[in-house]
């Protein structure tokens, strides 16, 4: 193989690189063999439904929310002028 010095290097990292990540694999499946061990459970995580509070700029802006509390909030605070949309002949 004709490699460059910098070619040289890069192979020499990535390879240092695959040795430490083997070495952390094992060590992680030591400490999981003795937290089992000493009686631990692995749980599944839960999801967190995430709880909106409507009616906040927070919720028309960043989440883009335009239920009817979020609307008659955007028309009390003046960031719409009306809930029609243009273009919608209703």
């Amino acid at each position: 193989m004709n490699l460059s010095k910098q070619e040289f290097l890069n192979v020499g990292e990535s390879a240092k690189y695959i040795q430490d990540k083997r070495k952390l694999r094992a060590e992680l499946e030591t400490e999981m063999a003795k937290f089992l061990a000493n009686g631990g459970e692995i749980k599944q995580a839960e999801i967190q439904v995430h709880k909106t509070n409507h009616g906040t700029s927070d919720t028309y802006r960043k989440l883009g929310c335009r239920c009817d509390k979020c609307m008659q909030w955007a028309l009390k605070a003046g960031v719409v002028k009306t809930t029609q949309l243009k273009g919608v002949n209703a």
